[in-house]
């Protein structure tokens, strides 16, 4: 119980942190979307003024600048996010490990039923279901 006791405080913490990130990078993500369909409909707007002139090839790599910042964006949202991810799959596998080794320790001294850890392991799982759902 102690361990759930104490990584769950620590996951309020940093999921709440992480997703003031997540939040503020989906907000550039969605700035950077906005410049770049800006672009494509002023170009499409004045498409007779950019060809008269022969400044496709400006406004091409116009565009291409502003969504290679949004592709920018994007991976760093994504790598974060995988990162978040797999860090936390690995602090409820840690966890998980280190209950099954320290209950078994337990009840191969006799200091712990066998029923009583395995009561625990499904309460266990239940509770690390419950936190882990996703709506």
């Amino acid at each position: 119980s102690v361990s759930t006791f104490i990584t769950f405080p620590v996951t309020l913490i940093l999921t709440k942190y992480y997703g003031l990130f997540v939040e503020k990078l989906s907000e550039k993500e969605n700035d950077a979307t906005a410049v770049s369909n800006e672009t494509v409909e002023e170009v499409l707007s004045a498409i007779r003024t950019v060809r008269s002139f022969a400044a496709e090839r400006m406004e091409n790599e116009r565009y291409a600048k502003n969504t290679d910042a949004w592709f920018k964006i994007s991976i760093k949202s994504v790598v974060v996010g995988t990162m978040y991810n797999y860090f936390w799959s690995m602090i409820w596998n840690i966890e998980d490990i280190f209950v099954y080794l320290y209950g078994g320790y337990l009840t191969l001294n006799g200091r712990m039923a066998p029923d009583a850890l395995l009561t625990y392991i499904f309460y266990h799982w239940r509770l690390h279901s419950a936190l882990n759902v996703r709506f």
